[in-house]
């Protein structure tokens, strides 16, 4: 899901075969959520701990390279979604998160207690005792402004909208994710994702979901936050099958003669496109399209669409 909205809904983005790509992110980019400080947060003291195992001589095997996957589940249609499973907590435990090229954070629907919570796969996430501060470097990146106010220093509220005007509101923590690495090592690396205790969902048929996946340019983006502990290059990949499913990589190139290179800009604009119908020209062109998993549909622009509506009709 975006936090633009980029036009009017037009069409369902079908593949006939499976569709591979990947870019870089930049960890320097500022994340496209929003932040405002809310009351004090304190969660469970019976939650889990955040400390990560990941031990000198395990991450200097990574000098080298290495990536993670995981499978992907869903399609465009029937199901109009994409999902991963990431473990995450100690002990670890699997969540359902939708895949979000066009945000950074990684949120989950949390029990702190939870305000507003939809329906979810499994049980919501019981947030660790290691709050990010508001001064924090990610927490920073959450905010429009250098000049931000920090009404609870030592934590990070943040607030995220999005263009279907879904939004999740919580505060930042940090927490162990458990990750199957392509050269045959598990870690737990210790990084940050949101604690969503006030969710709102304009849809009331949306589908069940344990939070969000963010895999943005931004800091707090996990593959930003893999790619600054030296663990992976901040590299996102993804494959999708024409009959569902797939699988996306964080770091080295997976499966490299299936992948197509697009040059990204921005956040994970592709640059100028042109709009083609039957593969012929429309005159419709310099189309600043942005790629976005989570989303599933395809959007234009009114003269776009209204290009598009006469060609069809």
């Amino acid at each position: 899901m975006k936090s633009v909205k980029l036009g009017l809904l037009v069409l369902l983005v079908l593949f006939s075969s499976s569709t591979c790509s990947a870019w870089f992110g930049s960890k320097h980019k500022s994340s496209i959520a929003s932040s405002s400080s809310r009351n004090s947060f304190r969660p469970d003291e019976t939650s889990s701990s955040s400390s990560s195992s990941s031990s000198p001589f395990l991450l200097n095997r990574f000098r080298a390279g290495s990536s993670v996957v995981f499978p992907v589940h869903g399609n465009v249609y029937p199901v109009g979604f994409y999902n991963v499973t990431l473990n995450i907590g100690q002990p670890p435990r699997p969540y359902f998160l939708d895949i979000d090229t066009g945000s950074d954070l990684t949120w989950l629907q949390c029990d702190a207690p939870c305000s507003r919570c939809s329906q979810t796969p499994h049980p919501l996430y019981r947030p660790s005792n290691d709050l990010v501060p508001c001064r924090h470097a990610l927490c920073a990146s959450l905010h429009h402004t250098e000049n931000y106010d920090c009404e609870v220093p030592h934590q990070c509220d943040y607030e995220v909208e999005y263009a279907d005007h879904y939004s999740s509101l919580g505060v930042l923590v940090h927490d162990v994710y458990t990750l199957n690495f392509t050269n045959g090592v598990q870690l737990n690396v210790r990084m940050a994702l949101g604690c969503g205790y006030d969710q709102i969902f304009p849809d009331p048929s949306h589908h069940p979901l344990d939070g969000m996946l963010g895999l943005g340019r931004g800091r707090t983006s996990l593959t930003s936050q893999l790619n600054s502990q030296g663990l992976v290059r901040n590299v996102v990949g993804h494959c999708l099958n024409a009959q569902g499913g797939g699988y996306i990589f964080f770091g080295d190139v997976y499966d490299s003669s299936r992948l197509t290179w697009t040059p990204i800009k921005h956040y994970s604009a592709a640059g100028a496109a042109e709009l083609l119908f039957g593969g012929k020209r429309t005159g419709v062109g310099s189309l600043h399209a942005v790629f976005d998993t989570g989303s599933s549909y395809t959007y234009f622009n009114s003269n776009a669409y209204q290009a598009l509506i006469s060609w069809v009709s």
